[in-house]
């Protein structure tokens, strides 16, 4: 395997090789501001005020690009001549490149550096080279120094120090007169002498992101001397050197207080079965809450989970789920860095060290709850046999009563007697309701006591080493991570804090990298990740779930092909080693669906929660051959559009952008701010603007900037960017200016016709989307089989197309004319939602009552009623004989149900 991670290693460096900043003043540095003293680099401190001027404008900037773009803090300029497509330049570039985060506080701007995430700019190493191969070992000796989280005079000179050894033709003296810093003026001059020289300067700016991460470097690094018994079973799994084990067998009772989907319920089975398993989760599926539940479950059966992803806000999403939806904050660890991990494992340790008002459990009750649990489980079990017999009858009483004949008179009349005396349908379906609810009462309380009580078990055996514990950390004054990491006994902490949350690239500044810390490791936005920066990761776990969609972007590689074959062929990897880890074209969730050996190791999330479902059923059928039960409600004889087309006459400029398409999108989005500027921010709807083409984003962006302020684009939260940048992302309402023009060559459409780059383009929107194109009432489209034009074609049959009648049944009008009468709500007819279609509907204060007549509809199941429960709609049985023989028994009942919210309080 050593070879395989040196390969991989490879790979990673050399795709970000080519990410450096190449000069400071030609490149796309944004508003640069020169420092006049080194307080920000010498301070230690966890934030500075900056100006307030330059902070709006960065602020504004990363409103724009929140996923492309950061503060970043440039330090050490080294200045020389480079050359760039064979012709050499003088150069200006910073040596470290710090991220900075920024917040508005008491009326000021503040930045705060992430000095755990300093990148070393590989440009500015090639310029000391002069074009030279520089070791490896050099990044890792230029890293060392900033592990303090400070630069003073001592640490600048273990700088001065490696590249004086490395660099004999670079002029260092001047980095003897820090912190003492250079203006922006001395910075600027060209450097026209031989060889090269590093200058002590600071500036902030915002730059394009960099996704080298040498915390990740080092580990692979460090994997790399690996012998094969040292790997977890996780990373075996995933290189290929063990096959994927799957036990034919299920756990016992989930532990998680929701209504899960037979899918959903299928994951967690198999993610605590499998050596590795995959989660595909099309757009708006609720993968996320689906891997929060998986998180639930592990910590019921008290097991250990690290979540990781490739970016910070899909870790966040799974944290407020946990938080919200499950009350779990007290399990949870969202790693940051190493000196926020400190802070927060020594506020949590004194909340329990304390006391904290966490609860005594004793393995008596908890025994306890499990019986109860199981007695539940049970009774629900019965419940589904008395649902079914009932529900059979139903049916079979309709046919009686329509028909003729003496024996039929007799049989009606016995059936009537019954009817008079008998529990009526309904009431099996509210005690089903009543014991879910009571079910998923009884599991929180499960899991949190099996929480507590594992607490209180580690306090009993170990409280003197948590003590002693909580003292280190108290007393540990720096932030270097093998500080942390030496003064803490992991173990002991899974069994107080078994879940942690980490982004991929901070997971070697908060955890060490011990051989299975975590009984499984779960990888989010999996089709997000490279295959190498992963294996860290998978080395701290013993099992691996990865979630993921096919459909969707994959991570962007610069590495080249022919630089991936030469890397292969040094590494000696197989060709067919070669084809499996290819690393510009696979994804962490393209390896591991290889690795799976039995079907039931992928799993497919098939409800959809997200759009209007006129916008998510082109993707539906394009992509996933109508596998998605769209779970947002529709009127199928609706005439409101979601989907608005809207032509202009517009024409690319030599630059590539159409200004009438711009210009229509800022009339949109003026009109959405002024139509909402009366309404509370909370109510406020989110606004994203889509073109698949940069050079259209651009300008875009420009424009927005120019128009609109930044109160408007946060009060709306509003994105412009590429599909790469609504990648994971979801508003209310879209914009997507298309960019191309009758006049633009077909060549064009190649990027608009990649599944993926259209799949995330049209699936963003929750509420409506707009579609601005300079081709509408054109041929353009026409006869190039381009996705575009089927996605409009296909928008303008969906509503005709849906339309479904109401079925002729007079007790259902008698139903419907009488719950109009009551004035309860909006009564609607021919209603769909979630593949499921009902005759009659009422919605009433944020729940909806749908009604279900047997005998008359097809039959529903219980599970029917689970699935639409999951989305606070409501099922009531209507029997026909109850109805025809005591109507107004069944109205009063129904009021009753209504009006009391028996059903609305408990979901």
């Amino acid at each position: 395997m050593q070879h395989l991670i040196k390969y991989l290693q490879s790979c990673y460096l050399s795709d970000n090789r080519e990410q450096g900043l190449t000069d400071f003043f030609h490149e796309k540095v944004e508003i640069p501001f020169w420092l006049n003293d080194a307080d920000m680099l010498e301070g230690g401190l966890p934030s500075y005020p900056v100006d307030e001027e330059w902070g709006e404008r960065a602020a504004y900037r990363l409103q724009l690009h929140p996923k492309e773009k950061s503060i970043y803090l440039c330090s050490l300029f080294v200045k020389g001549k480079y050359k760039i497509n064979g012709r050499s330049r003088a150069l200006t570039t910073p040596l470290y490149m710090t991220p900075m985060t920024i917040e508005y506080r008491e009326e000021m701007y503040y930045v705060s550096p992430v000095w755990e995430n300093t990148v070393i700019n590989i440009t500015a190493l090639r310029v000391l080279a002069q074009e030279e191969e520089f070791p490896q070992q050099l990044l890792f000796d230029l890293k060392d120094p900033l592990l303090d989280g400070v630069l003073t005079f001592n640490e600048v000179s273990a700088v001065r120090n490696s590249i004086k050894e490395y660099f004999t033709s670079c002029d260092t003296e001047p980095l003897l007169m820090y912190p003492t810093l250079e203006t922006e003026e001395k910075i600027s001059k060209k450097y026209e002498e031989e060889g090269t020289v590093i200058e002590p300067a600071s500036a902030l700016c915002v730059l394009r992101k960099s996704s080298l991460t040498y915390g990740v470097l080092s580990e692979l690094d460090e994997l790399s001397g690996f012998q094969e018994a040292e790997y977890s079973s996780a990373l075996k799994t995933y290189l290929g050197s063990t096959s994927n084990h799957f036990k034919n067998e299920s756990t016992s009772s989930l532990m998680v207080p929701a209504l899960l989907s037979e899918a959903q319920e299928n994951i967690i089975q198999v993610g605590a079965t499998s050596q590795a398993s995959v989660i595909v989760g099309p757009p708006g599926t609720g993968k996320s809450f689906t891997i929060a539940a998986m998180v639930m479950d592990c910590v019921g059966r008290g097991e250990s989970v690290l979540v990781v992803s490739s970016n910070n806000q899909a870790v966040d999403v799974v944290g407020k789920k946990l938080k919200e939806e499950f009350d779990m904050a007290e399990v949870l660890m969202r790693g940051g860095g190493s000196r926020e991990l400190k802070k927060q494992l020594k506020d949590q340790l004194e909340y329990i060290l304390q006391g904290g008002g966490m609860p005594k459990v004793t393995s008596a009750e908890l025994n306890k709850l499990r019986k109860e649990l199981s007695a539940i489980e049970k009774k629900i079990e019965n419940i589904h046999q008395t649902y079914k017999r009932k529900e059979l009858r139903e049916g079979k009483r309709k046919e009686l009563f329509e028909g003729a004949g003496w024996w039929n008179r007799l049989t009606q009349r016995i059936e009537e007697y019954r009817i008079e005396h008998e529990r009526p349908l309904w009431e099996a379906t509210e005690a089903y309701y009543q014991l879910l609810n009571e079910r998923n009462r009884l599991i929180q309380i499960y899991v949190k006591n099996s929480f507590y009580y594992q607490v209180n078990q580690c306090l009993k055996k170990d409280y003197k080493a948590l003590k002693n514990l909580h003292g280190a950390i108290k007393a540990r004054n720096s932030g270097r991570k093998s500080d942390i990491f030496d003064s803490l006994d992991f173990q002991r902490l899974l069994s107080v804090f078994p879940v942690w949350l980490v982004s991929i690239t901070e997971v070697s500044a908060v955890l060490p990298m011990y051989k299975e810390l975590f009984d499984v490791v779960i990888i989010d936005e999996a089709t997000q990740c490279d295959i190498s920066s992963i294996l860290p990761a998978l080395q701290r776990a013993k099992r691996v779930v990865v979630a993921g969609d096919f459909k969707q972007l994959r991570h962007n590689s610069f590495l080249s092909r022919k630089q991936q074959q030469y890397l292969g062929n040094l590494h000696q990897l197989t060709l067919e080693e070669q084809k499996r880890l290819d690393y510009r074209e696979k994804s962490v969730l393209d390896l591991i669906y290889e690795s799976t050996e039995d079907q039931r190791q992928l799993n497919f999330l098939d409800e959809h929660f997200r759009s209007h479902p006129q916008l998510i059923s082109f993707s539906n059928k394009q992509f996933y051959q109508k596998r998605l039960k769209i779970m947002t409600h529709q009127y199928l004889k609706e005439t409101d559009n979601p989907l608005e087309v809207v032509g202009v006459k517009g024409k690319r400029t030599k630059t590539g952008y159409i200004k009438a398409e711009a210009d229509k999108v800022l009339a949109l989005l003026e009109h959405l701010i002024e139509e909402q500027k009366e309404l509370p921010v909370e109510k406020v709807s989110s606004i994203g603007i889509l073109s698949p083409y940069r050079t259209q984003v651009d300008y875009l962006q420009k424009r927005v900037q120019k128009q609109l302020t930044l109160e408007h684009l946060q009060r709306h939260d509003v994105l412009v960017g590429t599909a790469h940048s609504f990648q994971g992302e979801e508003k209310d309402f879209m914009m997507l200016s298309m960019g191309i023009c009758p006049e633009t060559h077909p060549s064009a459409l190649q990027h608009l016709n990649r599944e993926d780059v259209f799949n995330v383009s049209i699936s963003r929107s929750r509420k409506k989307q707009w579609i601005i194109s300079s081709v509408i009432g054109t041929d353009y489209l026409k006869g190039k089989k381009s996705l575009m034009e089927a996605y409009l074609e296909h928008s303008e049959a969906f509503l005709q197309g849906q339309v479904a009648q109401m079925l002729e049944i007079p007790f259902i009008e008698e139903l419907k004319t009488w719950l109009q009468e009551q004035k309860l709500g909006e009564v609607r007819t021919d209603f769909e939602i979630g593949n499921e279609c009902f005759s009659l509907a009422l919605s009433y204060q944020g729940g909806t009552f749908c009604f279900y007549f047997p005998g008359f509809e097809k039959e529903r199941p219980l599970q029917v009623y689970h699935k639409m429960l999951r989305v606070k709609h409501y099922i009531v049985p209507i029997p026909f004989g109850q109805w025809t023989l005591k109507q107004g028994w069944v109205k009063d009942h129904l009021l009753d149900l209504i009006k009391n919210g028996r059903m609305l309080k408990r979901y």
